[in-house]
């Protein structure tokens, strides 16, 4: 019988639940480790942090340039290809 690994810094509590769906080992409707007002509060306290206004507008305008630059280079890449099949390869 094997016994269990000893660890010097374990002080025994959960890090993370690992009951998640998907998961190998996943059983439905098991409890939760720790306390429910201590998992409810860290829940609620990440859910209601949400991105004001000018942060939400920077967000998307970074998103969108992003958005252009990728577009920019797949074009370009586009027209020099097709620059190079009509004026050099197929001449």
């Amino acid at each position: 019988m094997k016994k269990k690994k000893v660890y010097p810094d374990d002080d025994g509590r959960v890090i993370v639940n690992m009951n998640v769906p998907g998961m190998p080992g996943y059983v439905e409707g098991r409890k939760s480790f720790g306390s429910d007002a201590e998992n409810d509060e860290a829940h609620n306290h990440a859910d209601a942090e949400g991105i004001n206004g000018i942060d939400l507008r920077r967000f998307i305008r970074s998103a969108v340039a992003a958005a252009l630059v990728v577009a920019g280079v797949v074009i370009g890449g586009m027209v020099l290809f097709t620059l190079f099949c009509t004026e050099i390869w197929l001449k």
